[in-house]
């Protein structure tokens, strides 16, 4: 069943920071860099060590407030420049799931994408964001539900052509 709808400034800002959220591996990848410091401060010892510390604890202080400033100002800053001028977003869109893929469309354009050309998906409670590249993605509402769509049988074409997803809860 084809749904029309719009995506408004904040569903663009909160999509756009739920891409940002950084992924499992760069998670894994911080704390790996974190403990490896502190192996390398354990081996050397003595005030090396506690150069070490200071600095591990410098820097998990520093990239926290570095996360807190991108996540809550810059990202939705700069993502409300880039809706304003991105008229394609603001206009009326329509989605609809087939069996080859998701067939999306606006005044403007229109096309399909198959489910061999997404790259991976993530969700959270409001959006299921389609990724065709590393930082591009189509925002599917879930709110659709209400209108047609099948956001269970969505979820089920990406995890059996794509693999999990990742739910990402604030």
């Amino acid at each position: 069943m084809k749904v029309s709808y719009r995506i408004t400034e904040e569903d663009y800002v909160a999509a756009v920071k739920l891409s940002a959220i950084p992924t499992r591996k760069r998670r894994y990848a911080l704390v790996l860099l974190i403990a490896s410091l502190g192996v390398l401060g354990g081996l050397f010892g003595g005030t090396v060590l506690q150069d070490v510390a200071a600095g591990a604890i410098g820097g998990l202080l520093g990239g926290t407030l570095l996360f807190l400033v991108s996540h809550f100002i810059w990202v939705p800053y700069n993502s409300r420049r880039h809706y304003r001028k991105y008229r394609a977003i603001q206009q009326e869109q329509w989605l609809e799931l087939k069996p080859e893929g998701i067939a999306v469309g606006s005044e403007t354009s229109s096309g399909v994408v198959t489910w061999e050309n997404v790259l991976k998906w993530r969700e959270d409670e409001r959006f299921i964001l389609i990724y065709l590249m590393p930082r591009l993605f189509y925002i599917v509402k879930k709110e659709l539900v209400g209108e047609g769509v099948d956001i269970e049988g969505l979820r089920g074409r990406l995890v059996e052509s794509v693999g999990s997803g990742r739910k990402i809860v604030y």
